[in-house]
């Protein structure tokens, strides 16, 4: 291939539009840190109204929240 080509076919990628995958359940995180998997099963904690908690998902699309806080 001829780099103009391989160049156009870069920057088509670039400005191409990304679709958003629709999530499923707790969708609140407005600060999420890092998304951890233990076993079969992801974890996010963030914080919130009622101080740090976590959900959890086994897909990654669907999140439920786990109802004890995380203490210090």
């Amino acid at each position: 291939m001829s780099k103009p080509l391989i160049a156009a076919l870069a920057l088509a990628m670039c400005v191409a539009p990304a679709s958003a995958i629709e999530l499923a359940g707790v969708k609140n995180a407005h600060d999420p840190g890092t998304i951890t998997k233990d076993g079969d099963t992801y974890f996010n904690f963030t914080t919130g109204e009622k101080g740090i908690w976590h959900s959890s998902s086994k897909d990654l699309l669907t999140w439920s929240e786990i109802c004890k806080l995380v203490v210090a």
